[in-house]
């Protein structure tokens, strides 16, 4: 995509330009088949439709929380509609197609959210989405030179050791409002947990692990589910951080480009990098939010 800027430097790109189909699904549908659409499409959020019109948005974050707070639920996937995800259905926020990235990157930041839904000019139907992954791809490859990672990381960095209790992690997450938990050894990251870390693979992939959610409806399933188990919160107390962090975190030096860490959160489908100094200390992390922050800076 060449980018277009007038002459005092600003981008002209507009919502439209860089926005994608939206991929929705009915608010009755259940949520096994919410989570079939986010692997096949390898997505994060997914609009929620009712009667053929967009009434919502559900994100890979929502899914999780839910899942995790209503643990002790007996319910099967199968049998769980979509809608009980929704939060505040019918309260939308859209921008148009020609919206600018600037004022797309300040309505993310001012609303709190990683995600726009955009209106077409038919009537002002939903039919796509811009989202934060968007307008970094824009920041990393034309917006070189201005601001070092230091400049624009967040410097409070919570933080976990790896042998700390995952319920503990989890109190963090939730009680800072984060997604992520930076886990360090001697003041150094060996690790990272983010909240999709603390459910078991098999939730997404079909196969029970002492889940209270097992994702299929047959007499096989149903079978296993009155068997006695493990209870989840018996689980969780023996697990530590290091047991699902992913480990060998990719870092930033305080010196680099965050253009740089832009390109890197593209290029490997991450949100956040710690980041740390020439002592090999640990001095902040550097997000989407962070560079959506310094975009507006730019313009």
């Amino acid at each position: 995509m060449s980018l277009k800027k007038n002459e005092n430097g600003k981008i002209l790109l507009k919502a439209g330009d860089v926005s994608r189909p939206l991929i929705s699904i009915d608010q009755d549908k259940m949520i096994l088949d919410l989570r079939d659409i986010i692997l096949k499409y390898n997505i994060r959020r997914i609009g929620v439709s009712s009667n053929d019109k967009i009434i919502g948005i559900v994100t890979e974050k929502d899914l999780f929380n839910f899942l995790y707070m209503n643990s002790t639920n007996r319910k099967l996937l199968s049998e769980i509609p979509i809608k009980d995800l929704l939060k505040n259905p019918n309260q939308l926020i859209t921008v148009n197609k020609d919206s600018s990235i600037q004022f797309c990157a300040k309505s993310m930041l001012n609303n709190n959210i990683s995600s726009l839904l955009v209106t077409s000019g038919d009537g002002g139907q939903i039919k796509e989405i811009i989202t934060k992954s968007d307008i970094v791809e824009i920041f990393a490859y034309h917006c070189s030179g201005f601001f070092s990672v230091k400049e624009c990381m967040t410097s409070k960095v919570i933080t976990a050791a790896p042998d700390d209790n995952i319920n503990f992690v989890s109190d963090l997450l939730q009680a800072h409002k984060i997604s992520r938990i930076v886990i360090v050894k001697d003041n150094f990251p060996v690790g990272i947990v983010t909240l999709k870390d603390f459910f078991p693979a098999s939730i997404f992939y079909g196969i029970n692990f002492a889940s209270k959610f097992p994702s299929s409806s047959s007499d096989e399933s149903k079978q296993q589910q009155k068997k006695p188990r493990m209870k989840t919160s018996d689980i969780k107390s023996f697990l530590i951080a290091s047991d699902i962090m992913t480990p060998q975190p990719l870092l930033m030096d305080e010196d680099d480009d965050i253009a740089d860490a832009a390109r890197i959160m593209i290029g490997h489908r991450i949100s956040g990098l710690p980041v740390i100094n020439n002592k090999m200390i640990l001095t902040g992390i550097v997000t989407k939010t962070d560079i959506l922050k310094s975009l507006v800076k730019i313009y």
